[in-house]
């Protein structure tokens, strides 16, 4: 395999890396609102 082909590939894996990176953050980031929203709702008794 060529050096170009093979930097190529690993920028690849570094952008997919990425990305997969972000996803994690706002799923994490999505599930720490519903839970303060969850919670918010159960301490003001509107949970029922």
């Amino acid at each position: 395999m060529s050096p170009g082909r093979k930097t190529g590939k690993l920028r690849n894996c570094s952008k997919n890396l990425s990305a997969a990176q972000m996803k994690q953050e706002q799923r994490e980031s999505h599930m720490r609102r519903s839970i303060v929203v969850i919670c918010t709702l159960v301490l003001l008794g509107l949970g029922r």
